[in-house]
């Protein structure tokens, strides 16, 4: 009979956990799919702006960056530091590092074509996190 008992409360308090635990996981599902559905509003937003900015940029250089995109990933505008590109981290002709420098025109890896960059902070050349 005392075995029947303490079962009985084994039960009942396993139950009563278990009801605490799906409880936790619908809160859990809830919060991440308003997550999700504030993410894609964000998301829509986002494109929406790119697009307007997108617009206001030279054709060519947009072309460039967006055929780079297609071939690289998302990875196309790099910094260099210490005279190796960020991106495929070859070091880089110093005509380059000044002509970067300049920050008069576009300048591409001698290498791997991707879009590279002068910050000042990192010193001489291009510099920056890649």
């Amino acid at each position: 009979m005392e075995q029947a008992e303490t079962a009985q409360k084994e039960l009942l308090r396993a139950t009563q956990a278990a009801k605490d635990a799906r409880s936790l996981a619908d809160e859990q599902v809830r919060a991440t799919r308003r997550a999700g559905r504030e993410s894609e509003k964000e998301l829509a937003q986002l494109e929406a702006n790119r697009e307007e900015l997108a617009a206001a940029v030279d054709e060519g250089a947009r072309n460039r960056y967006e055929r780079l995109v297609r071939s690289k990933g998302d990875n196309v505008v790099v910094g260099v530091h210490h005279g190796v590109c960020g991106g495929c981290h070859m070091k880089l002709p110093p005509q380059l590092l000044v002509t970067c420098q300049g920050e008069k025109e576009l300048v591409g890896c001698s290498n791997c074509g991707r879009i590279l960059y002068y910050n000042a902070r990192h010193g001489f050349g291009c510099g920056g996190v890649s």
